[in-house]
Order: C-alpha cells, then sequence, then structure tokens
C-alpha cells in the first residue's frame, strides 16, 4: 500500500483509459500486491486489467479465487500466466500477453524469492520492453521487491545511474516496512 501511495497507479494511464498492471512471482509480496492494486486500481472511467506471471500460476489461481471468491467475475479483468522467468520463453509470454490485450504494461511490480533475482528480471523486462516498444514514454516503471535495507539504499542512492536508466525502483525493505514513517505517515492517516 505505501508503494501505490508513492507511485499511484492513476500516474501510469496509458492512451486507452486503462492501468494495466503485471505482476511477476505471486508469493506473500505479490498475492498482497495483487489485492492492493485490485482495491487502489477501481478508478471510475478507466479499466483496469491485471497479468499474473508466475510458475505456479494455475494453483495460485485457485488458491486466491478460493480466498476472494467474490473477484472471480467478469468485473474484474485477472489472468493468471503460467510463466518462469528463468526460461527464454518468459519473454514471448510477455509480448503475446500484450498483444492480446491490444495494450501495453504500464505498471510492473515484480516479487519473487531472491532480490537478486528480482532486480535481473526487472533488468530483463525493461530489456524486452526497449526491443518491443518504438517510443521512450511507453516504457512502464519497474518496481522490483529488494528486501535487503543496506541493497536498498545503495541502490535507491542518487547516484546510481543504473536503476535510474533502466526505470527500476526498488521496495519493499524490512526496515522501511516495519518503520515508524509508514506508521505515522500523515498522508496515509488522512487518506484512513
Amino acid at each position: 500500500n505505501n508503494l501505490l501511495l508513492e507511485y499511484p497507479l492513476y500516474n501510469y494511464v496509458n492512451d486507452q483509459d486503462s492501468i494495466n498492471v503485471a505482476i511477476v512471482g505471486l508469493g506473500r509480496t505479490g498475492s498482497q500486491m495483487l489485492k492492493s492494486v485490485i482495491w487502489c486500481g477501481q478508478i471510475h472511467g478507466y479499466k483496469l486489467r491485471i497479468r499474473c506471471f508466475d510458475k505456479n500460476a494455475p494453483k495460485i489461481r485457485r488458491e486466491f479465487y478460493a480466498m476472494c471468491p467474490g473477484l472471480n467475475n467478469t468485473e474484474y479483468d485477472i489472468k493468471f500466466i503460467k510463466a518462469d522467468v528463468t526460461y527464454d520463453d518468459f519473454e514471448s509470454k510477455l509480448v503475446n500477453t500484450e498483444r492480446e490485450d491490444n495494450a501495453f504494461f504500464s505498471y510492473v511490480i515484480v516479487s519473487m524469492k531472491d532480490d537478486q533475482m528480482n532486480l535481473s528480471t526487472a533488468v530483463k523486462m525493461r530489456g524486452i520492453f526497449r526491443r518491443t516498444r518504438k517510443t521512450f514514454d511507453l516504457y512502464p516503471p519497474i518496481f522490483a521487491r529488494v528486501r535487503t535495507s543496506m541493497k536498498q539504499s545503495n541502490l535507491s542512492n542518487t547516484n546510481n545511474n543504473y536503476l535510474k536508466s533502466y526505470n527500476v525502483i526498488p521496495f519493499g525493505d524490512i526496515g522501511q516496512i516495519y518503520s515508524e514513517k509508514s506508521l505515522f505517515n500523515t498522508k496515509l492517516e488522512k487518506l484512513a
């Protein structure tokens, strides 16, 4: 929720008045992000499309709809796609999903087990988007889960042009999640 507050979905609406979100990895963080994106993405006048990529997508889909049966109707455009980021077919699944939807992803969240895997997947996805899109303004921000506070601060450093050039934004280190700043955030309190 903190990530969606800092980087709201409505800032990344495409020209078709839709918000197209890709979530890669549906562990605890990815599943929670899915629920938060559904909640925060219901904006009047905009279509919300969510595409979830995970190597255990069919199992996760069953579990998700067992926990949230109200979301399993045509009002919500959610698809679970079986994909393993370590294989070459991930690129074709990502690109084919965009073609089938006839819409580019406008917001990407990567959250798997390992920080390094999250970062390398985010960089890999940026390369895919650069190869398949013609203009820079069609590149979505990619939010990569980084759990280690030290790594997070090094990556978020303003001198780190490597991640800035890829528009990869690290989020979710343990120190950030369980800090007083997230508990006593005046913006969050006003919203509440």
